[in-house]
């Protein structure tokens, strides 16, 4: 009787044609991970220092740089002088004039910075993998108590509907004997109000409900109107088979994110002091530089073109 009366309490909640969306607890976890905000944030930033670690590394290859330009002088400047009574022009400089330039830069020693700073860009690498596994693990936690909230509040409604039921059923049988002459007046008021005090605890909970699942599925990223269904795991919950708590706690220092973060952290900042002790020390850099200048009336670049290595 109670299993038609659950089914048939569905089909009246579900719209013609709708089906509800069966849940398990890993699809849970899976669509939590997939729309959460901080997570997709958390990844991010391990991509982000990921290339830190690239550019980081680029500091210590050489680099290289190319120069171009073309200046074109519509008037050429000219100064006059005057030689044996005569006045005489002379210009200064070409219609046409190019310059291109090559330089080769490696560094060779920084008091230990760039190797430093590779070490710092990948410790900062391996502290955002923590930082997204804390946010993972802090969103699946969340994505486990919103699911089992659901879970918890409909067993709550379905024993308060059963308490209606028995109710119901001890109402019309108080009423059969009251009306037999077998109890009094007083057991008939007083399974009236049994059967009536369940029912604002029964609204209630039919609220509970609708408000934890609407929870979930904003979580989840669903349709708030989308009917929804859970499908229960079973498992030991209990506290048998648990280590001793000193063996929890090193557990737990040992592998939660937050302390290798914090690991993390500390590093960082050693290396970092060292960098900045690194600006006590001279620096040596291997330099090559390449000069061509041209310069002519013409465009053209054969002609009054200059060459110089250093």
């Amino acid at each position: 009787m109670y299993q038609a009366f659950r089914v048939l309490v569905v089909l009246l909640a579900l719209p013609l044609g709708v089906t509800a969306r069966t849940l398990t607890l890993d699809e849970v976890r899976r669509m939590a991970m997939e729309h959460n905000r901080r997570y997709l944030t958390a990844l991010e930033d391990v991509v982000k220092a990921g290339a830190d670690v690239k550019r980081a590394r680029a500091g210590a290859f050489p680099s290289l740089s190319i120069d171009g330009s073309y200046n074109r002088n519509f008037i050429i400047p000219s100064i006059f002088f005057v030689q044996n009574g005569q006045t005489l022009e002379l210009q200064f400089g070409f219609e046409h004039n190019f310059n291109l330039s090559a330089s080769l830069r490696q560094t060779l020693w920084s008091g230990g910075k760039v190797l430093t700073a590779m070490a710092v860009a990948e410790l900062y690498r391996d502290y955002a993998d923590e930082v997204a596994a804390q946010v993972r693990a802090a969103v699946e936690y969340q994505a486990e108590i919103l699911y089992y909230t659901v879970s918890l509040e409909r067993a709550r409604l379905e024993l308060l509907q059963k308490e209606w039921r028995a109710d119901s059923a001890n109402l019309e049988m108080v009423q059969q004997k009251y009306s037999q002459g077998v109890v009094s007046e007083f057991e008939l008021l007083r399974a009236r109000v049994e059967k009536a005090n369940i029912e604002p605890a029964i609204l209630r909970a039919e609220s509970n409900v609708r408000l934890a699942e609407k929870r979930l599925k904003s979580f989840l990223g669903l349709d708030l109107d989308e009917q929804i269904d859970l499908a229960y795991t079973t498992g030991d919950t209990s506290l048998a088979g648990l280590p001793p708590l000193s063996v929890l706690i090193d557990t737990a220092l040992a592998r939660r994110p937050e302390a290798k973060q914090a690991q993390r952290l500390v590093d960082i900042s050693r290396k970092a002091i060292r960098i900045a002790r690194a600006d006590y020390y001279p620096s040596l850099e291997a330099v090559a530089r390449y000069d061509w200048q041209a310069a002519s009336d013409e465009f053209t670049f054969s002609r009054n073109n200059t060459r110089s290595f250093t």
